[in-house]
């Protein structure tokens, strides 16, 4: 597998102090793509902040999380 094959899971709450309200991560999606990075999956929870996974929709977060990593999983 070359580092272009490997696959990226992004995530993030749009109330993320530390993402200047997504300034920062759009880019870096945007960045992995040109750089020939195929597999670029992102995912914004809304009112959520930084921990996406201490947030009251943590389930949520979760569940979206284990479900990329079995499809990813599955591809081999």
């Amino acid at each position: 597998m070359h580092g272009s094959d490997l696959p990226f899971y992004l995530a993030v709450g749009d109330r993320d102090p530390v993402n200047a309200g997504l300034a920062l991560f759009d880019p870096l999606a945007e960045r992995l793509r040109a750089a020939g990075v195929e597999h670029v999956t992102t995912r914004v929870y809304p009112d959520a902040r930084h921990e996406i996974l201490n947030e009251t929709n943590r389930d949520e977060v979760v569940a979206d999380l284990i479900g990329w990593l079995q499809a990813h999983l599955a591809r081999g």
